[in-house]
């Protein structure tokens, strides 16, 4: 995973060649557990929310963060941990590619709107166990996210929101979609099915010509889908 390049004065072992990191404490709250363990230079993180005390002295920087996932510890929960995340995301000016898990149907906060980042170009919304209906996608479109989103992975209630994603999102180049009211989900289709696929045929209507659109052949995970295939619109 990496390998030891020295110690602080606190005997704080010090890892500067690890680069990507999981980082979870269970339970979230009152764990006597102190890790003497410092990362300076990770570049991928998986975290589960809230954090502990300790996160923000065990990984020294931020600066070098491309890619960062967040779960919570318990879907069932509406843990608030807001402010720690966007402080997390406020010391990450590289960070690429922003991923949500399973995220609380309970949830007064709609992920991700009220956050933000001036350099994530790729956002993953899918697999957060919900579907965004009409109006939380209209709150997508309206956020800061798109302006800058190029590739955008996102599970919808209605078809009609993917076209106004599309048409609003100028920078988005990749759409990766679950759609709520897609007959090859709900009559759980696989890859190898002869029957029309209705939705790819539906869009190809109602977009431009130049756009590459296909059904994706790795399987999604998604709460409200039995069967998830999404589809791949190249936007060009």
């Amino acid at each position: 995973m990496g390998t030891l390049q020295g110690s602080n004065p606190d005997n704080n072992t010090i890892f500067e060649l690890v680069r990507s990191l999981m980082y979870a404490i269970t339970p979230p709250s009152n764990n006597p557990f102190t890790s003497q363990f410092r990362f300076m230079n990770i570049r991928h993180l998986g975290i589960y929310f809230p954090v502990d005390a300790t996160f923000m002295s065990i990984i020294l920087r931020f600066d070098q963060l491309v890619s960062l996932k967040v779960t919570p510890y318990d879907s069932n929960h509406d843990f608030d941990y807001y402010a720690e995340l966007q402080a997390l995301l406020d010391r990450a000016p590289l960070l690429y590619s922003l991923i949500f898990r399973c995220w609380s149907r309970t949830s007064a906060r709609i992920t991700p709107i009220e956050y933000s980042n001036s350099s994530v170009r790729r956002l993953d919304v899918q697999n957060i166990d919900q579907c965004y209906n009409p109006e939380q996608c209209v709150a997508l479109i309206r956020s800061s996210w798109a302006l800058q989103c190029q590739v955008l992975c996102i599970a919808v209630e209605n078809r009609l929101s993917i076209l106004d994603l599309i048409n609003a999102m100028t920078q988005l180049r990749l759409l990766n979609v679950l759609c709520q009211d897609d007959p090859w989900n709900t009559d759980e289709h696989n890859q190898s099915s002869s029957k029309e696929d209705e939705l790819i045929g539906w869009l190809q209507h109602h977009v431009p010509a130049t756009f590459a659109i296909v059904r994706n052949a790795e399987k999604s995970f998604n709460y409200d889908f039995k069967s998830c295939y999404s589809i791949l619109i190249w936007i060009g």
